[in-house]
């Protein structure tokens, strides 16, 4: 009789942790969802375009190539950022609220690393594509600060 009184309140420990931890990451995602977009994926895309043409030694296929792989990679980027963006601010918000949630605190730190990660792992592994289409100067052209931030460029007129 112990042991099944004991196997129930464990059972009960176990399924009010789920549920607190559930209820988090819908509060989270509710809240994430809330907030307002960043700049466009257009956008975005045409800010790459403009910065390719600003780097020297390009072929047109190797502009087209390098442009298909990198507004790939800077679409995928985006919307990453854009999540990692609205984790971080819910962040700081769950940090500043009075009544401190380290579940929620938890899973919203746990969630940018992830999407920190799978950024990262995109990135990398454009760059074997862009080498092979670049050839010999692909060091040179990948260190073209165009290149790595068009994100920095300002463009007037798209």
């Amino acid at each position: 009789m112990k042991n099944l009184i004991t196997l129930l309140c464990l059972i009960g420990v176990i399924g009010t942790i789920s549920s607190c931890a559930s209820e988090s990451k819908k509060a989270v995602n509710y809240d994430r969802s809330q907030m307002s977009p960043m700049i466009s994926k257009n956008e975005m895309v045409a800010r790459i375009s403009h910065s390719l043409d600003m780097i020297p030694n390009l072929t047109k296929e190797q502009k087209s190539a390098v442009q298909d792989i990198h507004a790939d990679v800077m679409t995928k980027s985006w919307e990453i950022n854009h999540k990692i963006r609205q984790h971080k601010i819910l962040l700081f918000k769950y940090l500043g609220d009075k009544k401190y949630d380290d579940k929620k605190i938890n899973y919203v730190k746990s969630q940018v690393e992830k999407l920190y990660k799978k950024k990262i792992s995109i990135m990398i592994s454009s760059f074997g594509k862009l080498k092979k289409i670049l050839g010999k100067n692909a060091s040179e052209i990948l260190k073209h600060h165009n290149f790595m931030r068009p994100d920095r460029i300002e463009v007037k007129e798209f």
